[in-house]
């Protein structure tokens, strides 16, 4: 197999930080699966996202509105950064409940190859962000 078939074994060393210090827009089309991460990073963009409304539509049929967790979303994001040697941005919607779920959310995607992961701070249920319903939960004083 050459280079382009073998996706993350060609680990591409550029850092998140690195991305962002650039003055210049940084663009990440979303990757619902591991053939759009492939085809992203062919087109020449310099990084990606994971996000759970492209991911529960594609997968599920639905908009991301609090049914699918780290469980069932793990798979296909394992999958999805598997494919590319991009840095990649996930979606960890509210970290999945409380501190304990947060931590490992962070752990597990960084596990799987996550450059960034991004938590929402949304009360549960949480709300498809596209719907404008949304609730952020308040920092205690």
């Amino acid at each position: 197999m050459d280079e382009q078939q073998t996706g993350r074994e060609r680990r591409n060393d550029t850092t998140w930080r690195e991305l962002l210090s650039s003055t210049r827009p940084l663009v990440l089309p979303a990757a619902h699966d591991a053939l759009t991460a492939r085809l992203v990073e062919r087109a020449g963009f310099k990084a990606y996202q994971v996000g759970g409304f492209a991911l529960d539509g594609s997968h599920y049929g639905f908009p991301d509105i609090d049914l699918t967790h780290f469980g069932e979303k793990s798979a296909v994001i394992r999958q999805t950064i598997g494919a590319s040697s991009l840095p990649v941005l996930v979606d960890g919607d509210n970290g999945y409940g409380d501190v304990k779920n947060v931590t490992r959310t962070v752990r597990g995607y960084e596990a799987m190859g996550a450059s960034a992961i991004f938590i929402e701070d949304q009360v549960s249920p949480k709300s498809c962000g596209q719907e404008g319903k949304k609730k952020s939960s308040r920092p205690k004083k």
